[in-house]
């Protein structure tokens, strides 16, 4: 396996590290202006909210970028494995009902 699989914890976790410490030093900046407290709430509040969607997006994105493309190898490789698995079964069957019906004496099955 490549290293690309610990790379996406890495990235989200980046994202997140970046989000939190970029509405911290917003709310920081806000809180230590030169406000009324009302003045400084509504701003505190809509740099909230923008981070909320900035990090609504993060999420999105890194879903349709990492995790759904992800999903679907997995789904495909299980996929495989389960078809490999029942042609197996299959034969294993024809074997077991081939051994089952032949008869004593009969050298023509092969062991």
């Amino acid at each position: 396996m490549s290293n690309n699989n610990n790379s996406g914890a890495g990235i989200a976790g980046f994202i997140a590290g970046a989000l939190l410490g970029a509405a911290a030093g917003a709310a920081a900046g806000l809180l230590f202006a030169p406000q009324k407290g009302e003045a400084t709430r509504r701003k505190v509040r809509q740099a909230s909210d923008r981070m909320f969607k900035k990090g609504l997006e993060a999420v999105d994105s890194f879903q349709e970028e990492r995790v759904e493309p992800f999903l679907n190898r997995v789904n495909d490789q299980a996929s495989r494995v389960r078809d490999d698995i029942t042609v197996k079964i299959s034969d294993l069957k024809g074997s077991v009902n081939e051994r089952l019906n032949k008869k004593p004496g009969d050298e023509t099955a092969k062991e």
